[in-house]
């Protein structure tokens, strides 16, 4: 016999009885801690993107495999109602008729994906029918809580957005083509609408009612036509709702009315605004307070002509402590210049998690870096990351060099050759004429992308910030230098690699506390290595 795949053998019996045991202790848990690890094991579905018919397939798949895993297993989960309450007309019939009698008496998540287009050379993909698919859960709609319906034309389906369902309490309908699907705006749920929790339409004309929603948690509205909604509507949906936490509107404008009480909403966490016209936007800004917010997004289009400082200064001006205490929280927040304009973002991607984002594209001026830096004051934490050419707007650039609170500097991958020169020669040169201090004197880490700047570069731009400070008798913060070792920009071309002689120089510089070599998907601190003779020469 040969050693080696002796040895193999006996691996591969140590591995099996290393699973074998683990199997024996799980299935030996208590019934409620194994429900509990079983469910965590579930993809999370979440109604609201595009693609729950993937997540919800998923989810069965993942079902069916977990109750073939033992016999008790089997039992857990056929046992088990709450694991059986999602329907869906991309489901096989069976597959629904099955989640009905095991879901017992509770309530009910129903998907309905309409027909697609697909491209040529794809498998169209075969989904129930809305008639056939009504024939096997039709019985079952007084115990419909979550309905989530994406129309490609309109169906029977449709028909159910019009009829009262007690227990529903989240809605999500939309229509799959851009523009709007339906002549004649549907009548919410009969009007029965008071307890509606979570309510998102897309591209879909509703017959909103005054006072229709008054327990509603979460509202999304996207890509309505302009006269779907007026604003009168919507502040009344707003003031019937005191316990609103999520507020989304995208790509829409409507008929603003006159000024009216502001609407204070105390619980809402999560305030978006994109693409919607200037005047909604700065309507809604005025209309509301929302104290508790911990989440705001707000993204105006470039073709759009407005007033831009007084939108920041005036409109902005009740969430300018909002925005404060969101950085403060975050411990850090990042403003990115590009081609499109000046972004000033930050997220905690938890689910739920603080973040802020405010972008005007198109927008470049001075002033935004003025206006961050009023609402910072002395907050520290702040990024700068340039990319796409950023650098070229010069009074853009004498603005930000001002900045104390911005403490690391990433130059993006997607530079090239000559911005990133101009991004080390920028943080090298002086602060102003009046002083030596260097720009964005409060730097502690500066990120570098591979590619085909020359070491001497990154040389000259940490020996000056070092000799300003030197000059001006000031304590230099050390620096971080961190370089990304990729080695290809695409597939078949390289990059040059760097010299070990010429990350030694970087590191023993002044003013570099630590170099640090990173790389995509790799363990930190790993090197490339290259011998070169004229370089290595005693």
């Amino acid at each position: 016999m040969d050693i080696g795949s002796a040895r193999d053998g006996a691996t591969a019996d140590q591995m099996i009885g290393i699973e074998h045991r683990n199997s024996l202790a799980i299935s030996q848990l208590p019934t409620e801690l194994l429900l509990g690890i079983l469910w965590l094991a579930l993809p999370e579905i979440r109604f609201s993107t595009r693609y729950v018919e993937i997540l919800a397939r998923s989810y069965m798949r993942t079902i069916c495999r977990m109750r073939s895993v033992t016999k008790r297993w089997q039992v857990v989960i056929e046992g088990t109602p709450s694991f059986w309450t999602l329907l869906s007309n991309t489901f096989p019939s069976h597959v629904n008729k099955t989640n009905i009698l095991r879901s017992s008496e509770l309530p009910l998540m129903v998907l309905y994906q309409g027909s697609k287009i697909v491209d040529e050379g794809e498998y169209p993909t075969e989904y129930l029918s809305a008639a056939k698919f009504l024939r096997h859960i039709a019985s079952t709609r007084l115990r419909w809580s979550t309905v989530a319906l994406d129309f490609h034309y309109r169906t029977i389906m449709s028909d159910y957005l019009g009829a009262p369902l007690p227990l529903l309490r989240e809605v999500v309908v939309r229509s799959s083509r851009d523009g709007n699907q339906f002549a004649e705006p549907e009548e919410l749920l009969g009007g029965e609408t008071t307890n509606l929790r979570v309510l998102k339409v897309s591209g879909v004309s509703i017959d909103w009612q005054m006072g229709c929603f008054v327990q509603l948690k979460s509202l999304t509205l996207k890509n309505l036509s302009d006269d779907s909604l007026t604003g009168s509507q919507l502040l009344n949906m707003l003031d019937a709702s005191p316990g609103l936490q999520v507020l989304n509107l995208k790509g829409f404008s409507m008929h603003i009315p006159p000024p009216s009480p502001i609407i204070t909403l105390h619980h809402l966490k999560y305030l978006k605004l994109h693409s919607c016209a200037i005047q909604l936007v700065e309507w809604i800004c005025h209309q509301i307070l929302a104290p508790s917010c911990t989440k705001v997004v707000l993204s105006m289009d470039g073709e759009q002509v407005f007033d831009v400082p007084r939108f920041l200064n005036e409109t902005l001006k009740p969430f300018h402590g909002i925005l404060r205490s969101i950085h403060r929280q975050l411990g850090n927040s990042e403003i990115e210049l590009d081609s499109d304009g000046i972004k000033w973002y930050g997220f905690d991607y938890t689910r739920d998690g603080r973040g802020l984002c405010v972008f005007i594209e198109g927008f470049f001026d001075p002033l935004f870096f003025q206006w961050v830096n009023h609402i910072l004051q002395d907050e520290p934490g702040l990024q700068i990351t340039f990319s796409n050419g950023a650098t070229s707007n010069e009074a853009v650039l004498r603005s930000l060099a001002l900045m104390r609170n911005v403490t690391k500097v990433e130059i993006d991958l997607s530079w090239q050759g000559g911005g990133i020169s101009e991004a080390l020669q920028f943080l090298g040169r002086p602060l102003s004429t009046t002083t030596s201090l260097p720009s964005l004197p409060c730097v502690r880490e500066v990120e570098i992308p591979p590619g085909d700047w020359d070491v001497q570069e990154v040389l000259n731009m940490v020996q000056s910030r070092f000799h300003a400070f030197l000059r001006e008798g000031v304590e230099e913060p050390l620096s971080t230098i961190k370089v990304h070792r990729g080695t290809f920009i695409s597939i078949s071309v390289p990059r040059s690699i760097l010299h070990l002689t010429s990350l030694v120089k970087i590191r023993q510089a002044s003013g570099v506390k630590r170099l640090q070599i990173e790389g995509w998907k790799d363990p930190k601190g790993m090197l490339a290595v290259v011998w070169d003779e004229e370089i290595s020469k005693p």
